[in-house]
């Protein structure tokens, strides 16, 4: 069996079925080591092309980064004061919580609409004067009948 040289000036000492193992760099032939051999999927097995691999290596990348701005984007819109509660997770999983906090609500300015527990505050009507009432009117409206007109 032959020996497969790294570095080899032309391709005529090297056998046929060898010769595609061989890159030209730098007007030389290099073996190829680095696993970007041309394979058919009969005789490759599950390997991946270096180029290929490198290719969706870089898609990843671009998505993430999309990703991640879409998710800074996303967090520039909360109110300051709700900032520090936004908890740390990785981008995707944090516009999830974004969306899903920014849906039920949770950032906007809580305000009291009549439900709250000052809405039955008494607001700016004057209050009865009850000086001119004699002892029995003034029990019948405390208990919340109304006084008898005389």
């Amino acid at each position: 069996m032959a020996q497969l040289q790294m570095v080899v000036e032309n391709l005529e000492n090297v056998d046929e079925k060898f010769q595609s193992l061989y890159v030209e760099k730098d007007g030389k032939f290099h073996l190829d080591v680095d696993g970007t051999l041309n394979r058919d999927d009969n005789q490759g097995g599950d390997r991946i092309p270096r180029t290929r691999l490198n290719a969706e290596i870089q898609k990843r990348k671009v998505a993430e980064g999309f990703i991640s701005d879409m998710c800074e984007a996303l967090e520039a819109d909360v109110p300051e004061e709700f900032k520090k509660l936004i908890p740390d997770l990785p981008p995707g999983k944090k516009i999830k919580w974004l969306n899903d906090a920014t849906k039920s609500g949770f950032f906007e300015a809580q305000t009291s609409d009549g439900d709250g527990p000052d809405s039955k505050r008494p607001g700016t009507k004057t209050p009865k004067d009850l000086s001119k009432l004699s002892p029995h009117e003034m029990l019948s409206v405390g208990y919340g009948e109304k006084p008898k007109k005389k």
